[in-house]
């Protein structure tokens, strides 16, 4: 049931990012909310629920968007189960926690689309790839910490 509470709050936020942030992009790029959300996520919630929360969200990113089908499972998977894994070994500072996890959450998520637009697209120029990652890190860690706080209070709740 938590599960799909979860997915029901996921696929909220994926339509407000949809809809609204990839419309209006600050400084050439869009914060990614979903990304943010899974990271908070698998801060606040056990590793089952993370992974089939994260694969079923990446799925319906991907049918909804549809430009590079499976990226997003792999990231949101994979982001899912690393900050899983180094929830216990990093220090849980107040701001810091969040701001690591979610600027390596964005790592993993350009360093994955980077790579596929490598094979199958056109390639992507290192200097460009740095500007887009520190973009992207900047903004989904502003968006991160904006609304860490409110989130994990209301997991907590759940």
């Amino acid at each position: 049931m938590k599960n799909i509470l979860y997915i029901l709050a996921g696929l909220l936020i994926l339509i407000a990012e949809i809809a609204v942030t990839n419309k209006f992009p600050i400084f050439g790029a869009t914060p990614d909310l979903l990304l943010v959300y899974i990271v908070i996520l698998s801060r606040n919630t056990d590793a089952k629920s993370n992974f089939i929360v994260a694969a079923a969200l990446g799925f319906i990113k991907d049918i909804l968007i549809g430009l590079r089908f499976g990226a997003n499972i792999i990231i949101f998977c994979v982001v899912a189960v690393v900050i899983r894994f180094t929830k216990d070994k990093i220090f849980e500072y107040r701001y810091l926690y969040p701001s690591v996890m979610i600027a390596l959450g964005t790592i993993i998520q350009v360093s994955v689309q980077a790579g596929v637009s490598q094979i199958f697209f056109s390639s992507v120029s290192f200097s460009a790839f740095m500007i887009l990652l520190a973009k992207k890190a900047i903004l989904n860690c502003i968006f991160g910490l904006l609304i860490y706080e409110p989130a994990c209070s209301a997991f907590e709740k759940i």
